[in-house]
């Protein structure tokens, strides 16, 4: 039973790796054939069709799988239909009401124009509870490998859709096709999985041999609860970037700035979501293979500070790198360099976002999903009420400072909590070996950026991946002659590697 829920949980990594490397990695062809103004239409609609990919992927069926894992007994007739019904009247308010008033949300964020992606968008989240129900009974029976291939497949389906949408945006020119195309390429996806998911519940419906205890309302309610909440803490990201797309454009309009530039100004805002995105899939994969560790008492201390610890250090040397090469990423890929400064800032996130996602999965493991919720509610007032406040006097610079302010928060919140609940602090080095070791890494990449820069784009990605690797060889080899990490802080395999003098 361990190696089945342990070769379940590599798939589901797997797949979320990917995933989220798609995820991100699409965005860059789509700015590159929509332009800034087909990437900010996109940057528009995608906080929609998130929270809808969210609930499917990650907050519904990890709802679901934790009450069917507690009481394998549950039926389809008392339990899977009436949470199915109830999910679905949930969504179908949800995305009617958005439908109607999808108009007035479109004015609201200051473009007309946006109506129509808004409505395909909000009618794609009527799918959402069949998926998202048929996950979580698979995942609660622990075949994992089963959701993981539909998350591939759903993912697959998706990116492949908006690609072709595109392609098809740069022959037109009808860049709003774009919002469209992503809410249709989003339920192609959806539905592509549940063909797949019910095919295989035909093949192996659950049979319980008698009724539990309680209504079927009682175990609605635990599902609708867990189900927001656990949505909820994954969707940092999406609500900062739906606070922008209700305030960036009209506030700079309101100081000013003509309309069309106060788009492109976002969609150019818009090209750092991707680049953190890549980046964090790091932070959160090392959550995601702690977090079982942390589940058992016995070693949750030694997990959560091992993952905070390994976290920060990905983070800070992906932050430094980021912020050295940034000219060049810019101009790789998004084909200019407009905007490095903003996006400079922002990548300030991938350190605060990294820290949150872990302290977060630490939280969760040990019982406190309502504390991380309640904080990224706290953090989403905190964007709106800097957006409003700095925008008008910053311009596009008030908006990243403001997401960074909130991420901030955040990360402070959620590490001063965790660190009460373990009783010991989070990190674990020797913090005098750290800055150097970060500023060796810089000093060695601006070296070789002063010596060359190609101009071909080919030759700037092979350079930039040059780069890239040699400055995280000189950070483990600093990490290592600074004896920055102890031993007990590193897995087993790594150690020779990244500690001095192991045996």
């Amino acid at each position: 039973m361990k190696n089945n829920w342990m070769r379940g949980t590599a798939w589901l990594i797997m797949a979320g790796i990917i995933g989220k490397i798609l995820s991100a990695g699409y965005r860059i062809p789509l700015q590159n054939f929509g332009g800034d103004i087909g990437f900010y239409v996109y940057q528009q609609i995608y906080p929609v069709v998130g929270i809808g990919i969210v609930f499917a992927l990650q907050g519904v069926p990890a709802a679901v799988s934790r009450v069917v894992a507690e009481d394998r007994q549950l039926s389809v007739p008392f339990f899977y239909r009436p949470v199915l019904i109830w999910l679905s009247a949930f969504f179908f308010v949800f995305a009617v009401t958005g439908y109607i008033q999808a108009s007035s949300i479109a004015l609201f964020m200051g473009d007309g124009r946006l109506t129509a992606s808004l409505k395909v968008a909000f009618l794609a989240l009527l799918l959402v509870p069949f998926l998202a129900v048929l996950r979580g009974g698979f995942q609660g029976y622990e075949d994992m490998k089963t959701t993981a291939i539909s998350q591939l497949l759903e993912q697959f389906v998706r990116v492949g859709g908006i690609l072709v949408v595109s392609i098809a945006v740069y022959l037109s020119g009808n860049v709003y096709t774009i919002g469209t195309g992503t809410a249709v390429a989003a339920a192609a996806g959806m539905v592509i999985a549940i063909v797949y998911l019910a095919g295989k519940w035909r093949k192996n419906p659950p049979r319980p041999s008698f009724k539990p205890a309680g209504t079927s309302f009682y175990y609605v309610k635990r599902v609708l609860f867990y189900s927001v909440l656990m949505s909820v803490n994954y969707m940092l990201l999406l609500f900062l970037q739906l606070a922008d797309a209700f305030t960036f454009v009209p506030l700079l309009v309101q100081e000013g700035m003509p309309v069309m530039d106060a788009r492109e100004w976002k969609g150019i805002y818009d090209r750092a979501q991707p680049l953190i995105q890549l980046v964090i899939v790091l932070a959160s994969s090392v959550a995601l293979s702690l977090l079982p560790a942390i589940v058992r008492a016995d070693r949750s201390q030694q997990a959560i500070r091992q993952a905070m610890t390994v976290t920060l250090l990905i983070s800070l040397a992906a932050c430094v790198g980021l912020l050295v090469l940034f000219p060049d990423i810019n101009r790789l890929f998004y084909l200019n360099e407009a905007g490095t400064g903003v996006l400079r800032l922002q990548m300030l996130n991938v350190v605060f976002v990294s820290l949150v996602l872990t302290s977060a999965s630490a939280l969760q493991g040990l019982g406190y999903a309502t504390v991380t919720a309640g904080t990224i509610g706290a953090g989403l007032l905190i964007k709106v009420v800097l957006n409003v406040t700095l925008i008008p006097v910053f311009h596009v610079y008030g908006a990243a400072l403001a997401s960074v302010a909130a991420i901030a928060v955040i990360g402070l919140i959620n590490l001063s909590v965790l660190k009460r609940k373990i009783h010991r602090g989070l990190f674990a080095w020797n913090k005098g070996g750290l800055l150097p070791s970060l500023a060796g890494m810089a000093l060695c990449v601006l070296f070789f950026r002063w010596l060359y820069v190609p101009e071909s784009r080919v030759l700037l990605l092979l350079w930039v991946l040059l780069l890239s690797g040699g400055g995280a060889f000189v950070y483990g080899f600093f990490l290592r002659q600074f004896r920055v990490l102890p031993g007990e802080m590193v897995p087993e395999q790594w150690r020779k590697w990244l500690i001095k003098g192991n045996e």
